[in-house]
């Protein structure tokens, strides 16, 4: 072993951990920004650099030129990489420890930002944390949009392992950190695993991973986008596929092999769906190819991996289908409208705060990133060996082959009838990316393993290695997080401190709502100020969220603003009653919008209610009703000072009904924890009420302990009829009995794995 060349490389990866700690903070300033190549340079002369600083960049830079000497005139690099490759743990190690220094930047110091998606899995994260605290697994949350099922339309596995590690950690930032840290390191050592076994190659391996690694739209889909779940996409992608691949070498016990199969299956679709749909299908391509070649393996132990896996996350598709009648996901998701990526996004060097060349005019989005275009010529060399090779059609094809099904997904929506399918609505264009990283890996794997069968390849690869950290480990440079939280305050204007405090108990949050038109800021005040958002901002929300509350707040934002005395001439017009009304419906007390010329227009409707009382249920009076809040509000006429309407609006479905005398209602108090709330009036007669909550079939509604019927409203809310006296109301969600039946089921076949498993093993 060259100790020489280990101390310089322990040395180097030392020195790039403390400067990623000690100098890198100050390019805070970036985060958010984006500069053409000279003016990205001349900024980096403007920092104030340290002697500390400085001095560590100089270590680093010699330490670099040490290495290129010893290899140079003693090929020592060549022997240390010759020495590593030669133990399968050894491999392991240096792997390993080579990519935690590649994603050092995860865990530098600073606040999460809460730009682009970030702001939202954030919110989820929080959530979800929260509730881990508080002893439950919350199904439903008072605190996002009107009341929302929480993560039974959307993947749960990030939230979920984050709320669990949170309990260590307890700050929430430092745990997504560590979480998409160790993310993306263990997606590199998958792909290890999967590339070593497939062909049989540790330097094709460790090669690939440092692709998977490394390939800057990996980087920036996870934590420049903020799409924090996709982490474990990345992770759990590559590993279905190595168990099919054990199980086609015969390597491992052919049960491992399908639980591993199976879980994996389920983990992609726990985490996302779409992804993991198509994730499935490009596995069964791949079992296709393994089971087309000589050396077929058995069917038994792949069906039951496979069919298991399908079971277990049969939890949360089949009532994602069934059920998304009750939520947004009732209309199609159509991401199809965002900017087509260019050749330029995927092939000419970026960081995405700058790029080596420009990109054409129209295309500086970031819907599109950097693969690596050292990754391409890679790539490009394989196929080329492959080409001139003239053999037959082979298993360690898959790389190719999977890379050119995963191009055709990202060019889908190009296609003609193609795009009109939901399945390619709903992803995009640059989602599929991440399939093509993978097989790009794959086929990196492929091209160091053919070179390696002409000879010299030991020789070659430092000059590899070099070339690669040139293109892609100088993107990882960089400071990801950012220093100045309070300025994200300065969008709440003078009401920072009644939004950001709060008298409750650790459990508790206030239970008036607030909406800013900046909707991340929505996300960042709820859980800095343990304060429930009107904003929702997913799919799976109840219907009144799309059908009231979304055009309801777009109107708003569209009515109020410019000037103070604008902002007081709509308040006064009759548009401006509508409004009042309508934030009183919704229990929102306060509104925020960014003036167009700077400022904030600041809106404090003072005591809100979770409820209003009528005495009458009435269908709308035209059919174009349902479709316009203005015309509901109109319709309902409601008196905020009283927490009171004239009349509920409800679907014709519904009788209409009334009581002879209009009854009054006190509000005694409204709690809101993480997955229930609770409501205490009074009202003097016989009535109907309308809570500012939306419904949703699956929630328990119990009024004095007992549960209730209710239907909903014509808006989508909750209402229910209610005798005279005092009341105590509480709502909180459930899992739908297809849930349950689901639950049950899985519970079974988990029961009957583990006793056939013991029974196996006493034989």
């Amino acid at each position: 072993m060259p100790r020489e060349s280990v101390a310089i490389l322990a040395a180097l990866g030392v020195l790039l951990v403390l400067f990623q700690y000690t100098a890198l903070p100050k390019l805070a300033f970036t985060v958010g920004a984006r500069w053409s190549l000279p003016d990205f340079l001349e900024n980096l002369t403007r920092v104030p650099w340290s002697a500390l600083d400085q001095t560590i960049f100089v270590a680093m830079v010699g330490l670099v030129l040490s290495l290129i000497y010893l290899e140079v005139r003693r090929q020592r690099v060549c022997l240390l990489l010759e020495w590593v490759f030669r133990s399968e743990r050894s491999t392991i190690v240096f792997t390993a420890l080579v990519l935690c220094v590649s994603v050092r930047y995860y865990f530098s110091s600073g606040d999460l930002t809460w730009g682009g998606d970030a702001a939202y899995h954030t919110l989820y994260a929080w959530i979800a944390a929260e509730g881990f605290k508080a002893g439950t697994i919350p199904v439903w949350t008072p605190l996002v949009s009107a009341g929302t099922p929480f993560l039974q339309f959307y993947g749960f596995t990030f939230f979920y392992a984050i709320g669990l590690l949170d309990l260590l950690v307890d700050h929430l930032d430092t745990t997504i950190k560590i979480a998409l840290g160790l993310a993306h390191t263990a997606s590199g050592l998958a792909v290890y695993l999967l590339t070593r076994i497939a062909f049989r190659s540790r330097l094709a391996g460790f090669v690939a991973a440092l692709a998977y690694t490394l390939s800057f739209w990996h980087l920036q889909q996870v934590l420049v986008m903020g799409r924090y779940p996709i982490s474990l996409i990345y992770l759990f992608l590559p590993i279905p596929f190595c168990a099919v691949e054990c199980m086609r070498q015969g390597l491992g016990k052919p049960p491992v092999c399908s639980a591993v199969l199976g879980g994996s299956i389920a983990l992609l679709f726990w985490t996302h769906p779409a992804y993991a749909a198509w994730s499935f299908c490009l596995l069964l391509a791949f079992i296709v190819i393994c089971r087309a070649r000589p050396n077929r393996f058995s069917l038994r132990h792949l069906g039951v991996g496979v069919a298991g896996g399908l079971i277990f996350a049969s939890y949360l598709v089949v009532p994602m289908l069934i059920e998304r009648g009750w939520t947004n996901l009732e209309h199609v998701i159509d991401l199809t409208y965002e900017p087509p990526m260019t050749w330029q996004h995927l092939f000419i060097w970026s960081n995405h705060r700058t790029r080596l060349f420009p990109l054409p005019e129209g295309s500086d989005h970031w819907h599109g990133g950097y693969l690596g275009i050292s990754l391409a010529l890679l790539c490009a060399y394989g196929l080329v060996r492959r080409i001139r090779s003239r053999r037959s059609l082979r298993v360690s094809d898959w790389p190719y082959l999977g890379l050119v099904a995963a191009t055709i997904l990202v060019n889908a929506w190009r296609i003609p009838f193609v795009r009109d399918f939901e399945a390619i609505q709903s992803m995009g264009s640059g989602r599929f990316l991440l399939f093509v990283v993978f097989f790009l890996s794959g086929c990196v794997a492929f091209a160091c393993r053919e070179h390696s069968r002409v000879g010299g390849t030991q020789r070659l690869l430092p000059i590899l290695l070099a070339v690669i950290a040139l293109d892609l480990g100088t993107t990882t440079v960089r400071q990801p997080y950012h220093f100045s939280r309070e300025k994200a305050y300065v969008n709440l204007g003078s009401l920072k401190e009644d939004l950001l405090t709060h008298t409750n108990t650790p459990r508790q949050f206030s239970s008036s709502r607030f909406f800013h038109s900046y909707h991340p800021v929505n996300n960042l005040t709820a859980a800095m100020g343990r304060r429930a958002t009107i904003y929702g901002p997913y799919h799976e929300h109840p219907r009144a969220d799309d059908r009231f509350i979304k055009p309801f707040l777009d109107r708003a934002v569209a009515e109020v603003g410019g000037s103070d005395q604008e902002v007081r001439t709509v308040i006064g017009s009759p548009v401006g009653s509508i409004l009042l009304e309508g934030f009183h419906l919704l229990a929102t007390q306060y509104f925020l919008r960014p003036k167009p010329g700077g400022g904030i227009v600041q809106l404090d409707f003072g005591d809100t209610s979770p409820i209003i009382v009528s005495n009458e249920l009435r269908h709308a009076q035209t059919a174009e009703t349902a479709s316009d809040p203005f015309m509901i509000l109109s319709e309902m006429r409601v008196y905020p000072v009283g927490h009171r309407a004239d009349r509920i609006l409800i679907p014709d479905r519904i009788p209409e009904a009334a009581h002879p005398e209009p009854a009054t209602i006190q509000l005694h108090g409204h709690e809101t924890r993480i997955d229930d709330t609770s409501i205490r009036f009074s009202v003097s007669g016989p009535a109907f009420v309308r809570l500012s909550y939306a419904y949703y079939p699956f929630l328990a509604v119990r009024l004095n302990g007992k549960q209730v019927d209710v239907f909903e409203t014509l808006d989508g809310f909750v209402g229910l009829a209610v005798p005279p006296g005092e009341h105590h109301l509480s709502i909180e969600g459930h899992l739908s009995p297809a849930r349950r039946v689901i639950l049950a089921l899985i519970g079974c076949l988990s029961l009957g794995i583990v006793l056939w498993s013991r029974r196996k093993t006493r034989r």
